[in-house]
């Protein structure tokens, strides 16, 4: 079932039901990840970034100890909630990958380390394509350079599905970021 019928009848199971309270959205796990991976956009806007020239290496480290749910949207009574330190992770775990694929080396033994934490979720809707908000914090962590990124999305999906995509396609930003990469370089 394509994913606009489904966000219609989650729509209508809310007008009908009225208030759920929280429901909390998690980080697709390794059975969907391949979805994502297949999606066009990530595909095309991760694809069309190649190789480093310079050797990198970087200690991805998560930094946001906030470990409760926060409501990024809410609708009819009903709460839905992310988890920041999760999403971070899921980040981290995805930025790893993509560095390594590119030649950078991810180690807990590199002498470049970086923080990184997302916060600050919110949604919008439009008909059935939702749009994700949410800020990208990162830092070297002696905190001589730091920066904040704006990070965001649409799909036509819900859920784990919608939040995990649009937070996968924001690691380009990073990839393609010059003072980013500066961090890196051995």
């Amino acid at each position: 079932m394509n994913y606009r019928i489904k966000l219609l009848f989650l729509s209508i199971l809310l007008v009908i039901c009225g208030c759920w309270g929280a429901i909390v959205i998690h980080p697709v796990g390794l059975d969907k990840q391949e979805t994502i991976n297949q999606d066009s956009i990530i595909k095309e806007n991760l694809s069309a970034i190649g190789n480093f020239s310079e050797k990198l290496s970087v200690n991805l480290i998560n930094i946001q100890i906030d470990k409760s749910n926060h409501t990024y949207l809410e609708t009819m009574g009903t709460y839905f909630q992310v988890n920041y330190n999760e999403f971070t992770g899921y980040f981290i775990d995805g930025l790893s990958k993509e560095l390594t694929k590119r030649g950078a080396v991810v180690s807990a033994d590199s002498p470049n380390k970086i923080h990184i934490k997302l916060s600050d979720f919110r949604m919008s809707y439009k008909t059935t394509i939702g749009r994700i908000y949410f800020l990208i914090h990162v830092s070297s962590e002696d905190k001589k350079w730091e920066k904040t990124y704006n990070g965001s999305g649409t799909r036509n999906a819900g859920g784990s599905i919608l939040l995990s995509s649009v937070v996968y396609q924001n690691i380009r930003t990073l990839l393609e970021d010059s003072e980013f990469l500066k961090q890196l370089k051995i």
